[in-house]
């Protein structure tokens, strides 16, 4: 994946603070900047399918993944509207063990009784070659390979868009989910904004991230409120301390369920030529993988947490109607996590001067997405950096 350069680096003041978040949450947590991204908000996993919505997701090209922000697709989606428009017609295996073989070949698979289903093909061409047309019997089993690929790959799509519709699964569920955090260790992070601030333009390590330092879909101070209001700016622009306790944090391996063939994936992806995609395909290789992409980057795991209690002090001064406004907005869940109220407490409090300091707890058994490793395309599917 690309990495930045410094002329990238937010200005606005919560997109640099969340910057300095993601800096204390890699660097602390020891995570990889080249993969790692920050869930905005912390996502409440209650049940299977929030689970695998999680995971479903294609995450975009930032440091900050705001799942609510409409526009992002889905791994289900993406891949079975290519998966269904994959072409291996059985004209072609002419092409590759020539006319008269083929037409032998096909003599033969007539006189076969009962008929062979197409994943038995490639192994009965293999018998058969080996005797009648040895110099083709690699390119003709390899091509009826790839025709057995497409069609249990089609199968199996079959059960969740047109058999029995539902929701695509991922391996493991919530149950499961549960047992991982609960046997998991716990973890601290602690910072000040205007330290960690001070450190980043110090150094030029900033710039080594996967997504080029790029922060979109940032909030304010509280979920879904601007990043640009005025309190928010204020928030943002003040002396931030963290401290923060996690009772468990868990890395989970994200692997799709039986909607999904790697092999079939990884095709597609290394030949952008017909067959295995139509003529003219809409979209087609590039629209999908290349640049700009639909498809250019996957979750590999989510980084899970429980049991969090966090303290954040500020030390603007607010006044009474920014606190009123923090404190009736708090339910719906605060910097840095924004955990609504159906999850955790948010507390926000203010001294005699103005000074907020916020307290958010929530309760064992509620794990979070705090984020997620991702992937490129190319690294998913085994080939390595592009």
């Amino acid at each position: 994946m690309p990495t930045s350069n410094l002329a990238s680096e937010p200005r606005d003041p919560m997109t640099r603070l969340q910057y300095c978040w993601y800096t204390a949450v890699v660097d602390q947590l020891l995570l990889a900047r080249d993969t790692f991204q920050l869930s905005q908000p912390s996502q409440l996993i209650s049940n299977d399918t929030g689970f695998w919505t999680c995971q479903n997701q294609i995450p975009p090209l930032s440091l900050t993944f705001n799942p609510f922000v409409a526009g992002f697709g889905t791994f289900f989606d993406q891949y079975a509207a290519i998966a269904l428009k994959v072409q291996f017609p059985i004209e072609d295996l002419s092409q590759e063990i020539g006319v008269d073989n083929y037409q032998v070949w096909k003599e033969y698979l007539g006189r076969q009784n009962p008929a062979p289903g197409v994943s038995d093909l490639p192994a009965l061409f293999t018998s058969w070659a080996s005797v009648y047309a040895p110099s083709v019997a690699t390119a003709g089993t390899a091509a009826l390979s790839r025709m057995a690929l497409l069609d249990a790959a089609r199968k199996a799509l079959d059960v969740y868009c047109r058999l029995k519709p539902h929701s695509p699964e991922f391996r493991g569920g919530y149950v499961d989910l549960l047992r991982t955090v609960e046997q998991a260790p716990g973890a601290t992070i602690s910072f000040d904004s205007r330290s960690a601030g001070r450190y980043m333009a110090d150094t030029e390590d900033k710039a080594n991230t996967w997504a080029r330092s790029m922060n979109a879909g940032c909030c304010g101070l509280w979920a879904e409120s601007d990043k640009d209001s005025p309190v928010s700016r204020m928030f943002g622009s003040s002396d931030v301390n963290v401290e923060v306790l996690f009772g468990s944090l868990a890395v989970w391996m994200s692997t799709p369920g039986d909607w999904y063939n790697s092999s079939l994936l990884h095709l597609l992806y290394s030949d952008p030529r017909k067959p295995p995609w139509p003529a003219d395909p809409s979209p087609g290789w590039q629209e999908i993988f290349g640049a700009g992409g639909s498809m250019t980057q996957l979750i590999g795991s989510l980084l899970m947490v429980d049991g969090i209690d966090a303290t954040i002090r500020s030390d603007a001064i607010y006044k009474e109607d920014d606190q009123r406004a923090i404190v009736e907005s708090a339910a719906a869940g605060l910097w840095p996590f924004y955990v609504s109220s159906a999850a955790a407490h948010n507390d926000p409090r203010f001294d005699a001067d103005g000074g907020m300091t916020i307290r958010t707890v929530t309760k064992p058994g509620n794990p979070l997405v705090l984020g997620a490793n991702v992937l490129g395309i190319a690294r998913y599917l085994g080939h390595g950096p592009p």
